[in-house]
C-alpha cells in the first residue's frame, strides 16, 4: 500500500502543475472558471420610471443607467437585463417581466391592470451575464415606482332637462 501511495503522490505532483497552468489534463478534464465580472461592485444600474397612456393602453416605461459591466462582455459571454415588478414596496416578483435579458436600457411593461383604487408599482432591474454556462446577476438596481389613478366610477343618476 504504501508503494502504491508513493506512486499516486509522485504521479501528483508531476501532473497537477501542468493541469493548474492550463486547466487540462490529457484526458480531456478541463476546469472553466465562473465569469471574470463576478463581484457586483459597480454593476448595478440606476433606474428611474415614468407611467404614460398611449393608444394601447396605460404602460410604465423604465430607463436605466448601463452596467459597467456591459462593455467587458464578449462573446461567448451574454450581458443583458431583467425587469422585475411587484406592487409593494421591496417585494417584486423573483420571475422577470422580460422572457429573457434584454439588452437595451429601456423597457416599457404595457402588462398594467388598473382598478377602481389607485395602483403603484414598484421596479427593479438587475444585469445578468452569462458565460461558460454560468450565469451570475448584479445587486438589485435601487428601487422605482410608478403610481396610477383608480378608475373612477361612472355617475349612477343622469337627469336630462329640456331648455
Amino acid at each position: 500500500m504504501k508503494g502504491k501511495l508513493s506512486l499516486l503522490i509522485l504521479a501528483l505532483a508531476i501532473a497537477l502543475p501542468a493541469f493548474a497552468a492550463t486547466g487540462n489534463y490529457s484526458d480531456g478534464l478541463a476546469i472553466s472558471a465562473p465569469p471574470a465580472s463576478t463581484s457586483n461592485e459597480g454593476t448595478t444600474p440606476k433606474l428611474a420610471a415614468a407611467a404614460g397612456q398611449g393608444g394601447s393602453g396605460h404602460s410604465v416605461t423604465l430607463a436605466f443607467t448601463a452596467s459597467t459591466s456591459a462593455s467587458s462582455c464578449t462573446a461567448p459571454c451574454s450581458f443583458g437585463y431583467n425587469v422585475f415588478r411587484g406592487t409593494a414596496a421591496g417585494a417584486e416578483s423573483t420571475i422577470p417581466l422580460n422572457s429573457s435579458p434584454i439588452t437595451a436600457t429601456t423597457f416599457t411593461d404595457s402588462t398594467i391592470t388598473l382598478g377602481s383604487s389607485p395602483v403603484t408599482y414598484f421596479y427593479i432591474v438587475e444585469a445578468v451575464e452569462t458565460a461558460s454556462g454560468v450565469t451570475v446577476a448584479s445587486s438589485p438596481s435601487n428601487e422605482a415606482s410608478a403610481t396610477f389613478p383608480g378608475i373612477p366610477t361612472a355617475p349612477t343618476t343622469v337627469v336630462a332637462t329640456p331648455k
